[in-house]
């Protein structure tokens, strides 16, 4: 029992400190289209899940708003920051282009952010560079979309706390049945 939670602990610790994005499948079905970036705890669609890819700014809020991706509805662009995470992420191929990793490529030039620069023009994003620019909101910008996991710090504190409480449990447990002097 001691080895299960040691094992536990150590494997709690070490999903919370690793970044890495991987695919989640949340719906159960056959196909994965949302990855869970494990250093900030986001959920990203694919580069390329929007149809059509492209959209002016208001018509990819909109997009992004509507749209459900493994059960999920809680979407929207991501901040220039968030792109800055997950190129930290996922690293550059030594061209400064952003690996794809688990992702589906190829990438979009630009993406839209959720920054607002001025009443006419948001930040964009690129993984060519992690590089940000700025574009009138009547331009076509690619559409990335991010969704934060609920709850996190619950959802690990639950999973890392489950073998100390299965132990505490059979301590306890076995505490009752043996004789007292």
């Amino acid at each position: 029992m001691k080895a299960l939670m040691v094992a536990g602990i150590a494997f709690c610790i070490a999903g919370s400190a690793s970044g890495a994005l991987v695919p989640v499948n949340l719906d159960g079905d056959e196909s994965t289209v949302v990855f869970l970036d494990q250093s900030t705890a986001l959920y990203w669609t694919n580069a390329k899940s929007f149809d059509p890819a492209a959209a002016k700014h208001a018509p990819a809020l909109l997009a992004v708003a509507s749209a459900s991706f493994e059960g999920l509805t809680n979407w929207r662009l991501p901040s220039y920051a968030e792109f800055g995470s997950l190129y930290q992420t996922l690293g550059s191929n030594g061209q400064g282009t952003m690996n794809l990793g688990p992702l589906t490529g190829p990438f979009g030039t630009y993406y839209w952010t959720s920054d607002l620069r001025d009443a006419t023009t948001t930040y964009t994003w690129t993984p060519f560079g992690n590089a940000r620019s700025f574009a009138l909101n009547g331009s076509d910008q690619y559409i990335w979309a991010v969704s934060s996991v609920p709850e996190p710090s619950s959802v690990l504190l639950a999973l890392c706390a489950a073998p100390l409480l299965a132990g505490l449990s059979m301590r306890r447990r076995r505490a009752k049945q043996s004789p007292r002097c």
